[in-house]
């Protein structure tokens, strides 16, 4: 059994929900202000669902920031058989719902975050992931941060070439319009994720549409972004990218060498040669770690080949 909803306010939901235990999948798409359903009501009639396997919680607009933070539950309601997971919304309301459930069987979560000009605040769904973390998760060694004209994503799979459709199991998306909002909000967010984060072995940075002309961005913003994957051992970032990182990490001096990429064994920076960022290749070399900068995508790809079969 199926309940899909979209953009309709159904105040009689919470009685439904509680009447209907044999419900497989919920999807409430495009919420109006009128249709709203506090996290803690929410997660009441979620308890009623012993087989739910897919849930979307989609609101139209951002939910207004909570009168007052509060404090986690004691207690987590247990969806034992919810394996999807989408929410787009606010960072409030997402952080009061995860840190009231637990789902130990997800394998596939979609998160999308409205237009917010304040900071993000995503503690609690670090928490719930982790908890809930099953292989397909875990074993994800491959994230890209794509960058598109009203968003930023972030995506992470167990290979970067893997056709399937469900090829990404975690996807985070911001909704923000310039590219340094977009980096710095990214970077804010991927901060609170360090345990997930601590998996990713390679990383892409790209552009969506491809040949999309970027402004200048604050060299820091970048530096701050890439120090979050401590792990990488390989970074391929797209031309059009590629000018602003070079600039970013010809800007690492001192003991921000063994800070910003550490485990960096290959880069390649499309478009761009080695001595456009040679300032930072020479600072590996000499902090005893030297990186090996790729010009083909060919020969990346081959080399990124025999990483992934190690």
């Amino acid at each position: 059994m199926f309940i899909n909803l979209s953009g309709t306010p159904f105040p009689a939901l919470p009685t439904l929900l509680l009447s209907v235990n044999d419900l497989v999948v919920l999807s409430l798409g495009n919420i109006p202000p009128t249709g709203y359903i506090s996290p803690k009501v929410m997660v009441a009639c979620l308890s009623a669902l012993p087989r739910l396997n897919t849930l979307y919680i989609g609101f139209r607009l951002a939910t207004p920031r909570p009168d007052r933070i509060r404090p986690p539950p004691i207690t987590r309601t247990v969806l034992p058989a919810l394996t999807r997971f989408e929410f787009r919304g606010a960072s409030e309301y997402l952080e009061d719902l995860v840190a009231r459930i637990d789902s130990p069987q997800l394998i596939w979560i979609w998160i999308a975050y409205l237009n917010q000009l304040v900071d993000f605040q995503v503690a609690q769904l670090s928490k719930f992931t982790e908890r809930s973390a099953g292989p397909e998760l875990t074993l994800c060694k491959h994230a890209q941060v794509s960058f598109c004209g009203g968003w930023v994503s972030f995506d992470m799979c167990r290979h970067a070439n893997d056709p399937r459709e469900a090829r990404h199991p975690a996807t985070t998306i911001i909704s923000c319009q310039e590219i340094d909002w977009q980096v710095s909000h990214m970077a804010q967010v991927l901060s609170q994720f360090p345990t997930i984060l601590s998996n990713v072995v390679h990383l892409k940075l790209k552009v969506e549409p491809e040949g999309r002309q970027l402004k200048r961005t604050d060299d820091v913003e970048w530096l701050d972004l890439l120090h979050k994957f401590s792990t990488v051992q390989t970074l391929h970032v797209s031309q059009e990218l590629a000018g602003h990182v070079a600039l970013a990490l010809e800007d690492i001096t001192g003991e921000m060498v063994a800070e910003v990429l550490p485990s960096l064994n290959l880069i390649f920076l499309e478009g761009q040669s080695a001595s456009s960022f040679e300032k930072f290749v020479a600072a590996c070399r000499l902090s005893g770690r030297p990186v090996t900068v790729i010009e083909t995508k060919t020969e990346f790809d081959e080399r990124l080949e025999t990483y992934v079969s190690v």
